[in-house]
């Protein structure tokens, strides 16, 4: 089953590694749900390359899945119920879409 992401926000969501991209839709955002889409270094650069863009959609298929849950240290700290959750899905780039361009 395919799955397309909208790259958005790039500055605070997109980090590039040696051997991993991670791009986390909800970093820097309030939210009970924290995903990241991880894929291989080799792969994104042969497939998207270095001229990553703002509205670059990006169609994969999720190869592994895993959900952690976790808790502020304060206990002060709002919280939902159940935790915080950080969804993490390794993917394989399936093809790219370059923003439309007005």
């Amino acid at each position: 089953m395919s799955v397309s992401l909208e790259l958005k926000r790039l500055q605070m969501t997109l980090e590039i590694g040696d051997d991993i991209v991670a791009y986390s839709p909800k970093a820097g955002v309030m939210s009970a749900t924290y995903p990241r889409y991880e894929f291989a270094r080799a792969d994104w650069d042969s497939k998207v390359g270095e001229n990553v863009q703002e509205g670059m959609v990006i169609n994969f298929k999720v190869i592994e899945a895993s959900t952690s849950s976790y808790a502020p240290d304060d206990p002060e700290m709002p919280k939902p119920e159940g935790d915080f959750k950080k969804p993490l899905k390794k993917c394989e780039i399936l093809s790219v879409e370059q923003p439309q361009q007005s």
